[in-house]
């Protein structure tokens, strides 16, 4: 089927902070560890959008490889509205 180029995910305990968000795209990148007894990480060749709601915010990282990008030429902006109702 040709693989695995891309996927989204919930990180539900960064909570919307940024730097813990993006802590854990690192995690997800990171090389694995030879002598580790489970691999961890190891999805650096894989694009990943990932997103975590708080209270107040909501957080999304994206990172696509080049690989990805050089196959879809085409640049999308998206515009995201937030729309808060107390009632």
């Amino acid at each position: 089927m040709g693989g695995l180029d891309f996927f989204c995910t919930t990180m539900e305990l960064p909570d919307g902070d940024t730097d813990l968000l993006l802590m854990s795209m690192d995690a997800m990148n990171a090389d694995p560890d030879p002598d580790a007894e489970d691999r961890k990480g190891c999805s650096g060749h894989v694009g990943k959008m990932i997103y975590s709601a708080g209270v107040k915010q909501v957080r999304v990282d994206v990172r696509v490889r080049v690989r990805v990008r050089v196959r879809v030429p085409v640049r999308v902006r998206v515009r995201v509205r937030v729309r808060v109702r107390v009632s």
